[in-house]
């Protein structure tokens, strides 16, 4: 391919043209360098890979993309290309390099900081009721239709840890389920892709806004950044779906000027939900308003944080035009979304553990209050969580507060702590939680879970917060194979173990 198909002229400076080089790949990570390779430099938070600019004439490289005023080391004669900003070039030349056959589907992208993941999941197995191929990037997983997407080793390292996922990860990906036939790519917007540019070649037909809530402030200043870091997808999307009980959404339908329609719980929104019946773990009862319209609706999940997902799924299924019963349907025999709580224990036994991905104080809130919503009189609320280590301090004790205020015992643990020290961040978390004897502390998660399930009585709800759909721990010494499914079995066939050797000692 001619560096021209992918890098215009009016985009660029240099002494060379594009369409004198023919080249085989885009590369951007030092790591994967190779012959006939145009290597594009990027600026990160920690690391400028201009720096890196001769290493990959040496490697073989036949150019180099760079920022206006990025230093450059370069062997005289060799190919160098200015671009004003080389995070908003990359994925239009890698968009570009694909024939942009993500333009085959239709896509909607949902940003929030809390239920994106469970919106995702309800409006995919809407439309597939409906009939059509969907295709999903998101935090959880990649699917098509489902079932997992095939990816190749770069694209699974980089799916588990991003939620959305780089230009020369995503764009492949979305361009694949586009060419296997997906109607709709449904994907997961998260402020720092937005931030970083990684969308801008994408139009989606739909962008749902969910809420807004204190979360990586380690990233962005402060509120103001991070909304406005939100706001940026709405200019890309032709139509928006947005949280009318959130106050964020009139300053970004202000901000941005985007033909929205507005979710909530008041008459005045265009899709209004009431009449709320809990059935506790059984599901939720509500009536949707559209158009004058009433929609009765059988949710099978529990908690009124569903509601609000379930309502933004349905809106955004009707406003696309699907027919009311596939909505209706789809909600009622909807099987659950992995980690976002997920009953991890039969029916039958006397207590419960779920599991949920909660790992902010909003999200925290929701979910303890979700299982006291329909927890029994006599039933207690255990609860387990951790924070991340280098990542947001300020959430930390604000957690440890809403912790103490909705649960009735606390295990606080360690929870990706990555180089930080784990007996650090667990401090950071107590000062939000002056009641002593509600809580215990149990630094090593594995051990906390065992014990957790070992000690459950009659009637106890265990809730393990933070890792959700995660099947890794990460450490000081990296990533490692840590599967709380496997460790509640575990310990679940230890405590019935113990039980029968009881029984026999008594016989």
């Amino acid at each position: 391919m001619l560096l021209s198909e992918i890098l215009y002229e009016n985009e660029y400076t240099s002494s060379y043209k594009a369409e004198d080089i023919s080249f085989s790949r885009i590369v951007v990570n030092t790591a994967r360098l190779e012959k006939n390779c145009v290597f594009v430099c990027m600026r990160g938070m920690r690391f400028d890979s201009h720096s890196m600019a001769s290493l990959a004439s040496l490697s073989g490289a036949c150019a180099v993309i760079a920022d206006h005023d990025g230093r450059v080391e370069l062997p005289d004669g060799f190919p160098l290309f200015r671009v004003q900003d080389t995070h908003a070039i990359l994925p239009y030349l890698i968009s570009r390099s694909l024939g942009n056959a993500w333009q085959k589907s239709r896509l909607i992208a949902i940003t929030g900081t809390n239920g994106k993941t469970s919106t995702l999941y309800l409006t995919d197995a809407i439309l597939r009721r409906a009939g059509y191929s969907v295709g999903c990037v998101g935090t959880v997983d990649i699917l098509l239709n489902g079932a997992p997407l095939p990816l190749r080793k770069e694209e699974e390292d980089a799916v588990r840890t991003m939620t959305t996922p780089d230009p020369t990860v995503l764009f492949p990906i979305l361009c694949r389920m586009a060419e296997a036939g997906a109607d709709y790519i449904i994907m997961e917007a998260s402020s720092h892709a937005l931030a970083q540019k990684k969308l801008l070649p994408l139009t989606f037909e739909l962008g749902l806004f969910t809420n807004l809530s204190p979360e990586h402030l380690d990233y962005h200043a402060n509120m103001e950044d991070y909304l406005r870091a939100k706001a940026l997808l709405f200019p890309l999307c032709r139509r928006a779906i947005l949280n009318g009980d959130s106050p964020y959404s009139y300053e970004i339908m202000r901000r941005t000027g985007v033909k929205s329609l507005l979710v909530g719980s008041e008459p005045t929104h265009d899709f209004y939900s009431h009449s709320v019946l809990s059935h506790g773990a059984r599901g939720t009862d509500f009536t949707l308003r559209y158009q004058k319209e009433e929609i009765p609706i059988a949710l099978s999940l529990s908690g009124t944080y569903n509601v609000e997902n379930a309502r933004m799924a349905a809106a955004a299924a009707l406003t696309l035009g699907i027919e009311r019963r596939y909505v209706t349907e789809a909600l009622a025999s909807f099987e659950g979304i992995p980690g976002r709580l997920e009953r991890l224990t039969p029916p039958e036994l006397p207590f419960a553990v779920f599991i949920d991905y909660a790992h902010t104080e909003a999200a925290l809130k929701k979910v303890l209050s979700a299982v006291r919503s329909f927890r029994l009189p006599h039933e207690r609320i255990i609860l387990l969580f951790g924070c991340g280590g280098e990542r947001d301090r300020t959430k930390r004790a604000p957690m440890g507060t809403v912790a103490e205020s909705y649960a009735d015992e606390i295990i606080v643990t360690s929870d990706n702590p990555r180089k930080e020290n784990p007996h650090e961040i667990i401090s950071d978390i107590l000062r939000g939680m002056p009641n002593k004897k509600k809580r215990r502390v149990t630094v090593n998660r594995a051990r906390a879970i065992r014990e957790a399930v070992l000690r459950a009585k009659a009637g106890d709800i265990i809730l393990l917060c933070g890792k959700g759909h995660e099947k890794y721990e990460i450490t000081s010494d990296g990533v490692h194979p840590f599967d709380e499914r496997a460790l509640v079995a575990e310990a679940l066939a230890e405590r019935q173990k113990n039980q029968k050797n009881k029984e026999s000692d008594v016989t």
